[in-house]
């Protein structure tokens, strides 16, 4: 099936744990070329890299993506896309799929999936989630967890472990920070003040939940997630590029 769909990454500079970690090189290529690269082997329409960064915009212009530069004053990547969005003057009924920048290991079949889930049954709003591995380190702050109800809507999201009291052998649900919006849900969802739990959290989508939007889940059955928030991170996926790539 062919669905029309694009792609907006937003790209902050300024990271806490990992100072400049987009611009960090790996064999030659950045963390944000090597994410924008596998963004371009999907299905969508366009990729588009939407930063505050006048060094990321100049370093996408030069390898031959579509860069954008917003304001810095946004609290969320969801809300800079928002601005681009608005500034291309998109359709309402346009489809856009948020992906991490530094998640350089996408996975393309994922993303694909994930806009054809969203045009199939008309939903506004929606993400991706797969089941947690024995061998997972689910206590990971960085892992973010989710329950969902019978019909696939998010119940919530967390950085905590949820169920709570699990017992052995229970089902437990990763969220993966792929989003998809319609172009109309996104400028209201933008345009909500940031919410309780979004703030204790630290979690955007929360903020949907507790104003009584519906957040449609796909679940995936494999999803090689390389989200680099640490410099432990980083040499991770440095060993992990560099064994793939000399052979």
């Amino acid at each position: 099936m062919s669905v029309n769909f694009n792609i907006v990454i937003p790209a902050r500079l300024a990271s806490t744990r990992l100072e400049r970690k987009l611009l960090k090189e790996i064999n030659g290529k950045t963390i944000i070329q090597r994410t924008w690269e596998r963004s371009k082997s999907t299905k969508a329409n366009s990729v588009v890299v939407a930063t505050d960064s006048k060094e990321i915009y100049e370093h996408i212009k030069e390898i031959g993506g579509v860069p954008f530069l917003s304001d810095k004053d946004h609290s969320s990547g969801t809300d800079r896309i928002c601005e681009y969005v608005e500034s291309a003057s998109m359709g309402e009924d346009e489809l856009v799929i948020n992906l991490q920048a530094d998640e350089p290991l996408i996975d393309v079949d994922a993303v694909n999936n994930l806009a054809e889930f969203m045009s199939v049954n008309l939903h506004p709003y929606a993400t991706i989630c797969k089941k947690f591995y024995q061998d997972d380190d689910i206590d990971d702050e960085n892992r973010v967890k989710v329950v969902f109800d019978n019909n696939g809507k998010a119940l919530y999201f967390s950085r905590a472990k949820i169920p709570f009291s699990a017992e052995e052998g229970t089902e437990m649900f990763h969220h993966i920070g792929v989003y998809g919006y319609k172009v109309s849900f996104l400028k209201k969802f933008s345009s909500l003040p940031n919410s309780k739990l979004e703030k204790i959290e630290k979690l955007e989508q929360l903020r949907a939940l507790e104003n009584g939007y519906d957040i449609h889940v796909l679940e995936v059955e494999t999803f090689e997630a390389w989200g680099i928030d640490t410099p432990e991170d980083l040499e991770k996926f440095r060993n992990h590029i560099t064994e793939i790539e000399s052979n």
